[in-house]
């Protein structure tokens, strides 16, 4: 359309005056359209922004289900723990809240049952006789990022690869091949588990391969560092 207004100007120099008058009427209608489209262009921008804002919530009604948990389940254990809560403003589709309540509450039940020590155990290592547990969220672009952190005893890349021969998931000659991290990623191995007893909450193989696998399930990924 802007190609046959140019062409239309030019050939009104040497056309009569009212077909000149009537191309600058149309130039005028076209103008006036654009403004119109970009307005149109802004309210859609501001509907999709107001449906977004209707599907979204708040990361802390997810995260702030599991404080509770996680002090029983320690206070069931004789352990003693501290556990905090930082969403940072972060914001999660709802259809996205239920699909993390499972895996959420594999990684509490791991940090507790797995890293968090006993009191006296804590105060033989030069800690504090009650633990910290933190889980947070922060929201970069269109992603979230969620951390559960605590002071526990860490993660043992040794023992890590002898329980997974010892649990049949690969052999000696795999797990020596295993650099530490790798080592690590054990713990999302389906059939994998360091607890030689099967309670309510452990030893059954089963719960961070439930974290990895929704994980990628929503499009995102799982990693694990200790020290």
């Amino acid at each position: 359309s802007e190609n046959l207004l140019r062409r239309m100007t030019e050939r009104s120099q040497t056309m009569p005056e009212g077909f000149a008058e009537f191309a600058s009427a149309f130039d005028e209608q076209q103008e006036r359209l654009h403004g119109l489209a970009d307005e149109l262009s802004r309210v859609l921008r501001g509907l999709r922004d107001a449906a977004m804002d209707l599907r979204v919530v708040p990361i802390e009604t997810l995260l702030n289900r599991y404080p509770r948990v996680a002090r029983e389940l320690a206070r069931n254990q004789g352990k003693e723990l501290r556990v905090s809560i930082d969403g940072r403003g972060a914001r999660i589709d709802k259809g996205m809240v239920e699909l993390l309540v499972d895996p959420l509450m594999h990684m509490v039940r791991n940090a507790v049952d797995h890293g968090v020590e006993l009191p006296e155990e804590r105060l033989e290592a030069g800690k504090q006789r009650q633990a910290q547990l933190t889980l947070g969220a922060e929201q970069r672009g269109e992603h979230v990022v969620v951390v559960l952190s605590d002071d526990g005893r860490g993660m043992d890349p040794v023992a890590l690869r002898k329980r997974a021969v010892e649990n049949g998931l690969m052999d000696q000659a795999a797990v020596d091949a295993l650099d530490d991290q790798a080592a690590m990623r054990l713990v999302f191995e389906a059939g994998f588990s360091t607890n030689d007893e099967v309670t309510q909450t452990s030893g059954r193989g089963v719960g961070m391969d439930v974290v990895a696998a929704v994980a990628a399930q929503l499009g995102g990924s799982v990693s694990v560092r200790s020290r």
